[in-house]
């Protein structure tokens, strides 16, 4: 038996003005993506070969996906099927139309499956009346009967953002264990990822999910019905109900959230549809805004600069003088005004001994830190982006304020909004002993790297 399955983009309007972020497959259901819900429905249907068709080219996809032998597949695709059609399919891929018919998926739908190894009963569903899992003669393309018994699935509908929230409620509360669950279950409808953190004083109520490698600070909250993705944090005394925390969010201290739907840039109610960005002072780093507190700040952050400088200064104007170089350039953004742009040299860390030694000792920092005695940069704050960027995370974060040193970089998260979700948590819970730990650690690590 081969299968087809057809990804074209879905048509829904809801995904684009509730998720513009999020590519459509990559819906978390569960936490986890929708097309491994299909991949793992396919794999039950036991294939020789897996046709995925694309209607352009998508390398996170691709990626996720490689071969196939993560499911036990084998696995083709084709990303160049803007227009799908059973003739131009079969001139493109005539091997794949050997037997005589095959499994045609197509749609934007949850295949609700059932695990045979772990279901306890037979769900009541078949997939003989089913309009978007279908058996098609390979010769013509007419809807046949399956030569063999295919596995049960029901096709549950995705057509808005109150389907969607409901579907994972449900199934949180009904059908894991007829699904592919991802964690580890420890207990009855309790699933935890991989390098999952929880601190003393935590509370946890059965049915939930965490995700990888998320945090989940003491006195926090996770009670029955919450979904929480990978590399999430979820900061003190912050209650989470019924709620879908989409992966890669940080939620800040003292926040009751029930029925919510929380991804990175926004709040949405899945009942009412009303949604709330995150520009909102609630879920912003509200730390410092004492105006002494500031400038006491402001002021240490100016001596611990120049005490840097001392020894740094006179080994950065030597390794320009034997001729390190940068590598590019980005334009960036200070903290003094909204007009006020620099050009930040790039340096890239090279195998020559020259350039591994001004790594190592970490001379690229030099012109922040100058901007820093300036009162241009944060000693310690966010990650340093291009002046686009720049501006966007200020109409987003009132007290986004890039710095030299930010928590990001001492931890090395994979990408933008991870580095974005560890600074905003950092700045929540930041002192003057941590801001001298994290330098330090900063350093240290450089030099041993």
């Amino acid at each position: 038996m081969q299968i087809i399955l057809n990804l074209s983009s879905p048509k829904e309007k809801w995904l684009k003005e509730y998720f513009p972020e999020v590519y459509p497959y990559f819906l978390p259901i569960l936490g986890k993506p929708l097309i491994e819900y299909y991949m793992e429905y396919c794999a039950l249907c036991k294939p020789d070969t897996v046709l995925v068709l694309l209607d352009g080219p998508h390398e996170a996809l691709t990626q996720l996906l490689e071969d196939g032998g993560k499911w036990g597949i084998k696995l083709e695709i084709d990303d160049s099927a803007y227009t799908v059609s059973l003739e131009k399919i079969r001139k493109k891929h005539p091997n794949f139309f050997s037997e005589p018919s095959l499994i045609w998926i197509e749609g934007f739908f949850f295949p609700l499956y059932s695990n045979p190894e772990f279901s306890k009963e037979e769900p009541l569903w078949s997939i003989q009346r089913n309009q978007q899992i279908k058996t098609i003669s390979s010769a013509d393309g007419s809807t046949v009967l399956a030569q063999k018994s295919l596995p049960s699935c029901q096709e549950i509908g995705l057509h808005s953002l109150l389907s969607y929230y409901s579907l994972n409620m449900n199934l949180l509360s009904q059908w894991t264990e007829h699904l592919f669950m991802k964690g580890y279950g420890q207990e009855k409808h309790v699933f935890i990822g991989m390098n999952v953190s929880i601190r003393p004083g935590a509370t946890l109520n059965p049915p939930f999910i965490i995700g990888d490698n998320t945090h989940i600070e003491n006195t926090a909250q996770i009670e029955s019905g919450s979904i929480i993705g990978d590399s999430c944090i979820i900061d003190q005394e912050t209650q989470i109900r019924d709620s879908i925390v989409f992966g890669r969010t940080y939620i800040s201290p003292s926040l009751f959230l029930k029925k919510k739907i929380i991804t990175f840039y926004r709040l949405i109610d899945p009942f009412s549809g009303v949604k709330i960005d995150f520009s909102t002072k609630i879920f912003a780093s509200q730390i410092h805004n004492n105006p002494l507190q500031r400038y006491f700040y402001k002021t240490i952050a100016g001596i611990v600069a120049f005490l840097i400088l001392i020894p740094l200064g006179p080994l950065y104007l030597f390794f320009k003088k034997i001729g390190i170089k940068p590598q590019s350039y980005i334009t960036y953004q200070t903290t003094d005004g909204i007009d006020s742009s620099y050009k930040l040299p790039i340096y890239t860390k090279q195998f020559s001994t020259k350039e591994k030694w001004f790594f190592r000792l970490s001379l690229d920092k030099v012109p922040l830190l100058c901007q820093a005695l300036q009162g241009k940069l944060s000693l310690v704050g966010d990650t340093i982006w291009n002046r686009e960027t720049h501006l966007d995370l200020t109409n987003r974060y009132k007290n986004y304020s890039p710095g030299v040193f930010n928590y990001s970089e001492s931890i090395r998260p994979p990408d933008f909004v991870e580095k974005i979700t560890g600074d905003l948590y950092y700045k929540q819970n930041r002192t003057i002993f941590s801001d001298i730990a994290l330098i330090s650690r900063f350093f240290i690590h450089r030099f041993f790297s």
